[in-house]
């Protein structure tokens, strides 16, 4: 019989490799965690972005008083403002104001603010709309129009018209 040669395994080759293979995950694990790193930080910036600027919005809508400019129908022709209020009083007048603590008010109606305001609570969304729930259980939307950066009008959707405030 004859015995056949073993070869013995070359420990410090093995060795070798095993400290290559731990460096490159290790290499691996780091890019990961800075991937992981970097997104969630772009995700805080993201965060606080559209907080500031939400802010910026209700600071600008809280400001001041809107007064109704004009109005658009449903064919977006524009309108008097006698059509919207459905009479032909010639004093026509109106507002909509926005408090810090996410009511509103709007007076949309000829005559006397006692006559005919509403309130409600209002949300500002991150597309340059406004949420309003009125006290009595009706919704509707208006838009932000910007220039430059500031809000220049508030375009409400009330009944089948579109009434465009501006700053008092």
């Amino acid at each position: 019989m004859s015995k056949k040669s073993v070869k013995k395994p070359d420990y410090a080759k093995f060795e070798a490799n095993r400290a290559v293979k731990k460096k490159n995950k290790k290499k691996k694990t780091a890019a990961i965690v800075s991937s992981v790193i970097a997104a969630c930080v772009f995700a805080v910036i993201a965060i606080v972005a559209v907080n500031v600027l939400s802010r910026s919005d209700t600071a600008e809508l809280t400001s001041s008083a809107w007064a109704p400019e004009g109005a658009k129908n449903a064919s977006g022709d524009e309108v008097k403002m006698s059509e919207v209020y459905n009479t032909n009083y010639s004093s026509y007048q109106g507002s909509m104001s926005f408090s810090d603590d996410n009511t509103f008010s709007l007076w949309l109606s000829p005559g006397d603010p006692e006559d005919g305001t509403h309130s409600g609570k209002y949300t500002l969304s991150d597309s340059n709309k406004i949420n309003l729930s009125f006290d009595d259980g009706t919704d509707t939307t208006a838009t932000l129009k910007k220039k430059n950066g500031k809000i220049s009008a508030i375009i409400l959707n009330y009944n089948d018209y579109k009434v465009t405030f501006v700053k008092q």
